[in-house]
């Protein structure tokens, strides 16, 4: 009898065995936290257990299509704002065995994506993983690309945010989320000697330990603040209310600079970079504009530097030439009263940013 019941037993874990052999069991979805702003998408990626499934079949569904629609492959597209701290749910169910696993979508108003460091300095041969940021939502952000604008002076894992210092120079790394539509940048400065590096993360408004501010009686003023950065939480940027990136219809020529004792070499030359952008008016791009200015006990090194439109921060670099004495580096703004085009919003004006003086 016991014979009997233990045949029985085994017949039925045999039979039960091959009838479940490739039958779906469960789904994951990957990633299944994300943040997205409007007109952002991202390609979620359902997994089947086990390998051996047979049917690979996937229906998506979405909490709220109003927010954040989803596709028969699983596309996410944020198509509208929120601000009540709720999530969309997106969820992925296996036409076999109705499993479901789910992905959980938060809004992030302006997409602000943000690095580790601003400004690195490493030497050859030294290795350091940058992370970005998205605000406080997911501390960490996972769907990055990274590349290097000269990956012969630093190269970076693009995957991993890893940057391995190679020569002596400076690149930019740049971070840009999986849809293109957000970066960021972390300057790499590999063998240098760094004589000033300003982030303007510490100071506010005109209070800038070193910088001379002449703003004089202009509504359009330099203001160092949190309305706009490359990187970190501030720039120095014109602003006609001390608060906001914006400048008003009222002419201005303003400056900040800073003073440094410096000694450039045709070997061991002194650079000057710095972040910037720009944004004016349609119809007054050329009596408005960012000028930058290197002088030498009072001289002009070159021929000022006019920065005009361009919304997107953009670095740029200025090799000294051989000299020994104190330079004076100039930021200044001019611009003229204005009349904005038929439905254009008020113009920004210009910012700056990870300013560094550095011997290479």
């Amino acid at each position: 009898m016991k014979n009997i019941a233990l045949y029985t037993i085994t017949a039925v874990a045999l039979l039960m065995a091959a009838c479940t052999d490739g039958w779906v069991t469960g789904v994951k979805i990957e990633p299944d936290e994300v943040m997205l702003s409007v007109g952002e998408s991202l390609d979620l990626t359902a997994t089947i257990t086990p390998k051996n499934a047979k049917e690979k079949t996937v229906y998506w569904f979405t909490s709220d299509p109003e927010r954040v629609t989803v596709d028969k492959n699983g596309r996410i597209t944020c198509v509208a704002e929120w601000t009540d701290g709720t999530y969309v749910s997106i969820g992925a169910r296996t036409k076999e065995g109705a499993n479901w696993a789910f992905c959980y979508v938060r809004f992030v108003p302006g997409g602000t994506l943000k690095l580790s460091e601003n400004i690195l300095i490493m030497s050859v041969g030294e290795k350091h993983t940058l992370t970005a940021y998205m605000l406080e939502l997911f501390p960490t952000y996972q769907n990055i690309t990274w590349s290097s604008s000269a990956p012969q002076i630093a190269s970076v894992n693009a995957a991993t945010g890893e940057v391995t210092a190679i020569a002596n120079g400076t690149t930019t790394i740049i971070a840009t989320t999986q849809d293109g539509g957000r970066t960021a940048t972390c300057t790499i400065l590999v063998d240098a000697e760094i004589l000033l590096s300003e982030d303007f993360e510490v100071g506010f408004g005109t209070s800038l330990a070193g910088w001379t501010f002449e703003n004089g009686a202009f509504s359009n003023r330099w203001h160092v603040g949190a309305a706009t950065a490359r990187s970190g939480n501030q720039s120095c940027y014109i602003s006609n209310n001390n608060s906001d990136n914006r400048y008003g219809n009222n002419s201005s020529n303003v400056r900040f600079y800073r003073e440094l004792n410096v000694v450039s070499t045709s070997a061991n030359p002194v650079i000057v970079s710095f972040d910037w952008k720009a944004e004016l008016l349609s119809n007054d791009r050329t009596n408005d504009y960012l000028e930058v200015s290197i002088l030498s006990d009072g001289e002009l090194l070159f021929t000022p530097m006019l920065f005009r439109h361009s919304p997107s921060w953009q670095r740029r670099e200025i090799v000294l030439p051989a000299m020994s004495g104190t330079i004076r580096v100039v930021f200044f703004w001019t611009n003229q009263s204005y009349s904005p085009s038929y439905n254009e919003t008020v113009p920004a004006g210009a910012a700056i940013d990870n300013i560094v003086i550095y011997r290479r």
